[in-house]
C-alpha cells in the first residue's frame, strides 16, 4: 500500500504554500505517518511540499497515478480539490479528506467567524468538500454526526488526536514563591479565555491569593485583564510552529503549579479535542476545564482533573489546588497515568492501519 500525507495550506495556484508544521498537521497528519512508517511495511510520504525537486514528482498526475492513497487536511482550495477528484478518478488515487474543527458551527466572536460563516464563499466550499469527498475523517462523534448529515459517502472514521509523550521531555520542577497558573493559547481562544463563568472565577481568585500569577502563553495581551488581575498576570510569546511550541511549552510548564482550559459553550467548542488536557498531563500538572466536551468523558472529575461549569465551580477547584501542593501532585501523576495508558499513538497507531486497509480495500464507483 502506498499513501501519501500532505500537511500543506494549497494555493490558488496548486502548489502548497507552507513552511512550518503546525501542531493541527502534526497530530492529525505527521505524527500518524511516522508511526505507520515504523510499524507497517507501507510505503509512506509526508509530503510538506510534494513537488519539491527532492521528492521526485512534478505534478499531481505523477501523485495521483503512484500512490493508492492521498489524506489531506481539509484545505481552502475549491479549484485544485474539484481537480484533484477528476484526476483521482482517472488515475485511482483515493482521496480522504480530514474535518477536525466544526467549521460550520463558529459563533460571531470568534476571530474567523468574518471569513467562515452562513453565506461566506469558503463556508460553502467546505460544505461542497465534505459533501463530495470519497473519505472522511473526523475527531470525535459530534463532527461525526454533523458530517454525516451533510456527506454523501457514509465513509466517516473516528481518529481521534493522539499524543506522542515522547515528544514531551522530562520536567525539570522549579520551587516558586507563587503559584503559577498557565493557559496555552492562540489569539483564536481569547473569547475562551474571557468567558464567563471563568472569568469572573479567575477575578476572585487572584484577589483571595496574592501569591498567584496567571501566565497566557501564546495569545496577545487582554484588555479585559489588564485592570482586573493587576500584577497577577503576564503574557509570554508562543509559536504556530509545532516544534517551537514544545521548547516553548518545555521552558515554561516547569514552572507552572496548575493548568486550566476555559472553554466557551458552542458546536465548535464541543467538537474540539482534548489537546490540552494531554498536553497538561505530560507536564504532570493538575487540569482544571469547563465541564464540557471535548473534556467530559476523558477527565475524572476530582481524580485527573476538575471539571467546572459554574464561578464556584472554578473558584473552589483552583482554590483546592492552590491550597494543597499534595494535591496538585496527585492530580497530575493520575492525569500522567491516564494519558500514558490511554491516549497516545502507539497505542492507538492499529486504528489508522485498520482505517486505511478499509479504504484500500474499497472500490470505487465513477460516475
Amino acid at each position: 500500500m502506498k499513501i501519501a500525507f500532505f500537511e500543506a495550506i494549497f494555493t490558488e495556484d496548486q502548489h502548497p504554500h507552507h513552511t512550518i508544521t503546525k501542531a493541527l498537521h502534526w497530530y492529525r497528519i505527521v505524527n500518524p505517518a511516522k508511526y505507520l512508517q515504523k510499524t507497517t511495511n507501507w510505503e509512506i510520504e509526508i509530503f510538506k511540499n510534494p513537488f519539491d525537486k527532492k521528492t521526485g514528482f512534478s505534478n499531481w498526475d505523477d501523485i495521483c497515478t503512484h500512490f493508492d492513497i492521498g489524506y489531506f487536511p481539509y484545505f481552502p482550495n475549491y479549484r485544485l480539490y474539484t481537480y484533484l477528484l477528476l484526476k483521482t478518478k482517472k488515475k485511482g488515487m483515493k482521496i480522504v479528506i480530514d474535518f477536525d474543527d466544526d467549521v460550520w458551527g463558529l459563533t460571531p466572536n470568534h476571530r474567523l467567524y468574518p471569513v467562515i460563516h452562513l453565506g461566506s464563499a469558503i463556508y460553502h466550499f467546505y460544505y461542497q468538500m465534505a459533501k463530495t469527498a470519497p473519505f472522511l475523517t473526523t475527531t470525535n462523534n459530534l463532527l461525526k454526526k454533523k458530517l454525516s448529515m451533510i456527506s454523501t459517502c457514509k465513509r466517516i472514521e473516528i481518529l481521534p488526536n493522539y499524543i506522542d509523550l515522547d515528544q514531551y521531555k522530562s520536567i525539570q520542577k522549579h520551587d516558586s514563591n507563587h503559584i503559577s497558573i498557565i493557559y496555552f493559547g492562540t489569539n483564536n481562544h481569547k473569547h475562551d479565555i474571557i468567558s464567563s463563568p471563568f472569568k469572573e472565577a479567575l477575578v476572585r481568585i487572584v484577589q483571595t491569593y496574592p501569591n498567584v500569577l496567571i501566565k497566557i502563553v501564546g495569545m496577545d495581551r487582554i484588555p479585559e485583564f489588564n485592570r482586573s488581575l493587576n500584577q497577577q498576570y503576564i503574557i509570554a510569546n508562543g509559536n504556530f510552529d509545532y516544534f517551537k511550541f514544545l521548547q516553548i511549552w518545555q521552558d515554561h510548564i516547569g514552572t507552572a503549579d496548575i493548568s486550566i482550559a476555559p472553554l466557551e459553550r458552542s458546536n465548535f467548542s464541543r467538537s474540539k479535542s482534548p489537546l490540552k488536557f494531554y498536553e497538561s498531563a505530560a507536564g504532570y500538572l493538575p487540569f482544571v476545564c469547563s465541564d464540557i466536551l471535548p473534556y467530559r468523558g476523558v477527565v475524572k472529575h476530582g481524580v485527573t482533573g476538575f471539571l467546572c461549569k459554574t464561578e464556584d465551580d472554578w473558584y473552589q477547584a483552583l482554590s483546592k489546588l492552590i491550597e494543597s501542593k499534595e494535591l496538585r501532585k496527585k492530580i497530575g501523576d493520575n492525569a500522567y497515568d491516564y494519558v500514558k495508558k490511554n491516549c497516545t499513538i502507539q497505542k492507538n497507531i492499529w486504528r489508522y492501519k485498520e482505517f486505511f486497509e478499509k479504504v484500500y480495500n474499497t472500490k470505487i464507483l465513477n460516475n
